[in-house]
């Protein structure tokens, strides 16, 4: 097996302007490649030449476990690296761009390595097209329990989720509760920035609570751009967003914790659109969308909310008397047709409001104008 780190005449094919960006990859030559039987893993087939979506039935051999390496395999024909490159640096980008319609969370981490792997023992093309490629996707299990170096943030939630601890906020416990037997098959797309540890203790608990009935089949964390610089964040771009299903209570808290770690917000506006856009495009089979949000930060990516097509519940956490209802998040539920949620009380109908007209809440004025709500 030959490492190439980066040869001049290899660079150009290796690293593509990729639209999901993986960390810097290792580059490696070998007759045929062979996967590491030592270990688990996961063969993604895409063909000799081509790139094929890949179907969201593959993608549980590894989203129910801790990915921890992805070799993209192709071959080395014909040798003359300028002979196919600039087509090659195409299918590579294409491939590389189904693997992130299947599994965004894959890209830009650092607790994944990637290698590009290249197969030189091929003479023809015919006998190119008998060797592997695609993907090899290495697993490994979720431990059921937290490490020693978890966050204590993430111990208080477990503790709060298993009892040993007391609710410090009930406001998306309470509204959860208060409507579920309205919202069935949620997806939660949750605000997981450092404003927001004190408040997803409620969520989880009450999901822990409510298991067995058609409660909250599925999560999408976000954290506003895994800890990017506030002048790098594109709306509908930022990133940081990450999926979770809710069979185990573990899993869950486990994929909160990484969200943690790879990033806490930084500034004050969220990229709660994506997150939301993120979900519903590669979620399928639930009911309700519901958006557990910080009342103290923006919406930094509000101007494509006409893009969701289904009703946005939003439970406003950190709603008081010196934080009356954010006018971003009335702007949201109103375009998407959804609604507010405070631990007082639901507010509906936001749809109905038309331009130019005043609405009271909680004793603070807002007034419709240009589509937007505006606070007087």
């Amino acid at each position: 097996m030959r490492k190439l780190f980066f040869l001049l005449s290899f660079a150009p094919l290796c690293l593509p302007a990729q639209k999901s960006p993986v960390p810097v990859p290792v580059v490696i030559e070998m007759p045929v490649y062979t996967a590491d039987t030592t270990r688990d893993f996961v063969m993604i087939e895409q063909g000799y030449a081509q790139a094929r979506p890949i179907p969201e039935s593959q993608t549980y051999a590894w989203k129910t476990r801790r990915v921890t390496r992805v070799d993209l395999v192709f071959t080395r024909y014909p040798h003359d690296l300028n002979a196919w490159r600039s087509r090659y640096q195409q299918l590579l980008q294409t491939r590389l761009d189904a693997l992130a319609a299947a599994d965004s969370n894959l890209f830009g981490r650092s607790d994944i390595t990637w290698n590009y792997v290249l197969q030189t023992q091929c003479r023809s093309e015919a006998e190119a097209r008998q060797l592997f490629h695609g993907f090899v996707i290495y697993t490994e299990e979720i431990p059921a329990t937290f490490s020693p170096e978890a966050s204590p943030t993430l111990h208080q939630v477990e503790a709060i989720v298993r009892g040993r601890e007391s609710l410090e906020d009930s406001t998306a416990f309470s509204v959860l509760e208060r409507n579920k037997k309205k919202w069935k098959n949620m997806l939660v797309v949750m605000d997981w920035t450092g404003s927001m540890y004190a408040y997803g203790a409620s969520v989880v608990l009450w999901h822990s609570l409510n298991l067995r009935q058609d409660g909250i089949l599925h999560f999408v964390f976000f954290n506003d751009g895994d800890s990017k610089p506030t002048d790098k964040k594109v709306k509908g771009q930022t990133g940081g967003i990450y999926k979770a299903r809710t069979r185990d209570i573990d899993t869950v808290l486990l994929k909160m914790e990484q969200v943690m770690r790879n990033g806490h917000g930084g500034d004050g506006p969220e990229n709660d659109v994506e997150a939301i856009l993120t979900g519903i495009t590669r979620i399928k089979h639930f009911e309700e969308v519901i958006l557990i949000a910080d009342n103290r930060s923006s919406v930094r990516d509000l101007s494509l909310a006409h893009k969701i097509n289904r009703p946005v519940r939003i439970i406003l956490c950190g709603v008081d008397d010196i934080h009356p209802v954010h006018e971003d998040y009335l702007t949201l539920a109103r375009v998407t047709g959804g609604s507010i949620h405070t631990i007082e009380s639901d507010i509906e109908d936001l749809a109905r409001v038309a331009e130019g007209e005043t609405i009271t809440i909680r004793g603070q004025k807002y007034r419709l104008s240009g589509g937007y709500f505006h606070e007087l």
